[in-house]
């Protein structure tokens, strides 16, 4: 019976893991497939005015999420009436932020000092309703597991909402083709999440619900408004002390990083939750299953970010001209210190299938104040400094939510530290001989691609060397694409 189970999940695991994979891998590629385009037509100021706006708009559709979409995932019963409330509490809460922050938006432009923003920003907040009215449809799907529903959902916004944005931005219509795209985004998904989603609200309203899910989804909203600000603070700091050439610029660096590392944190987040939640009554199995995805992320993340690291300067060049050139930069240190915050999302994903939201809470707001902090000291010794700062303080902060995820969990601390270790000091080795190799290359297209095929040649011999428990997970995932 036991193995029964286990088979069970397995397939179950491995064909969410195939369908939120791809699907993210998918809209990765259009993101940056149309990104290029869009970035050779825009310049670093147009994105850059987009950009001092974008912290703001996270950080309204953190509160009017609320932490219910979280909530309702580790719930154990729910029912249409949980639906129900989370429905219209969020459609209420998000109208109410909406209009708060059409006139604040002049406020929002007399601080950074940029009379355009005001329309910009009233425009760019209508995403927070699209949003509330989709809360409890995206939980509901993620309940009942319909990730190939997200995906297509999630794919079908992106090709329609890039297309908008270039279509805009061909006409000359500036920074606002690029504003359009999350606009339009949000739309399409809105639209689709209720297509596919069976949960239908009614004019009925209990607090019950709501209650009964505050006490966690307070934790979470908390944790999520302060970690947006502290992981978009970059961009306002930028618009204010610097110009907007160079929030231009760290906006365009950190949407490839986001992107690139959307593909990996966006496939666990998806299916993780869910999955640990399933298996927490059995302490052995939540232990086991939770060792394997770790060394299956480190096995995958560090080489693929690294890699990215190592060419980030060829690439910009190869795809998006010479003129975004600085924003290599900002590409080389985010991409090195995305490994471990990836697995840093898978621990806070276990914290919060345990249920211990406060935990979670408690170490985020800890880390976004420190970040802050940091930043607002060091910020006059230039950018690159607060880059590095910032690199340097989440990789440390990893061992943080290792800690606590092996006080939870029992494993050993050295299990995690040392597979964590491995994989990054391996996978570093790796980069910096494909470094030297490539060095006195010239050609730009022959030593962009020497170094992924170098790089990723010597990594996987290896791990085969090694027999890699993960490079065997892999060729199974592979082998069964077709599930």
């Amino acid at each position: 019976m036991v193995n029964e189970e286990e088979n069970s999940l397995k397939k179950k695991t491995l064909k969410n893991f195939f369908w939120s994979g791809s699907s993210n891998l998918v809209l990765q590629i259009l993101t940056l497939a149309f990104g290029i385009f869009l970035s050779r037509i825009l310049s670093p100021t147009e994105y850059g005015i987009v950009g001092m706006v974008l912290i703001f708009t996270l950080v309204a559709t953190s509160i009017q999420e609320s932490g219910f979409l979280t909530a309702l995932i580790n719930r154990k019963v729910i029912d249409k009436r949980d639906y129900n409330s989370i429905f219209w509490f969020n459609v209420s809460l998000g109208t109410f932020l909406y209009i708060s922050l059409y006139f604040l938006a002049p406020t929002i432009a007399a601080f950074f000092d940029e009379p355009r923003i005001v329309s910009l920003a009233r425009y760019c907040f209508i995403t927070i309703l699209f949003s509330s009215f989709s809360v409890a449809q995206n939980a509901y799907l993620l309940k009942n597991q319909q990730i190939k529903h997200r995906a297509f959902a999630a794919i079908t916004g992106s090709i329609i909402s890039n297309v908008a944005g270039i279509t805009l931005a061909l006409l000359g219509y500036s920074y606002w083709a690029y504003a359009s795209i999350n606009v339009v985004y949000q739309f399409i998904v809105m639209l689709l999440f209720w297509h596919y989603s069976a949960f239908r609200p009614v004019f009925t309203f209990s607090l019950t619900p709501i209650k009964e899910m505050a006490p966690f989804s307070l934790n979470i909203l908390t944790t999520n408004i302060v970690s947006q600000i502290s992981n978009n603070i970059f961009a306002p700091l930028l618009g204010k002390f610097y110009n907007t050439i160079d929030v231009g610029n760290y906006t365009q660096g950190n949407k490839w990083t986001t992107t690139s590392q959307s593909v990996i944190s966006g496939m666990l987040q998806n299916i993780t939750q869910v999955l640990l939640s399933e298996v927490r009554d059995s302490k052995e199995r939540h232990n086991r299953i939770f060792i394997k995805l770790v060394d299956f992320t480190c096995f995958i993340a560090f080489p693929c970010m690294f890699i990215l690291s190592l060419s980030a300067q060829d690439l910009i060049v190869i795809l998006i001209t010479e003129k975004w050139i600085e924003s290599a930069v900002f590409l080389q240190f985010l991409t090195l210190v995305s490994p471990f915050l990836i697995v840093s999302i898978l621990y806070t994903q276990l914290i919060l299938s345990s249920g211990k939201s406060d935990i979670y809470r408690t170490i985020t707001i800890s880390l976004c104040l420190l970040q802050i902090a940091l930043q607002l000291i060091i910020y006059p010794y230039g950018i690159t400094t607060m880059i590095a700062g910032y690199a340097v303080l989440n990789i440390i902060w990893l061992l943080v939510w290792q800690h606590y995820v092996c006080k939870i969990t029992s494993i050993p601390y050295s299990l995690l530290f040392n597979m964590v270790g491995k994989y990054s000091l391996i996978t570093a080795c790796v980069i910096l001989a494909t470094h030297f190799i490539t060095l006195n290359i010239d050609l730009i297209y022959f030593r962009f691609i020497s170094k992924i095929f170098i790089a990723g040649g010597i990594y996987i011999g290896i791990m085969y060397l090694l027999k890699a428990e993960a490079l065997k997970e892999a060729l199974e995932i592979i082998k069964k694409r077709k599930i």
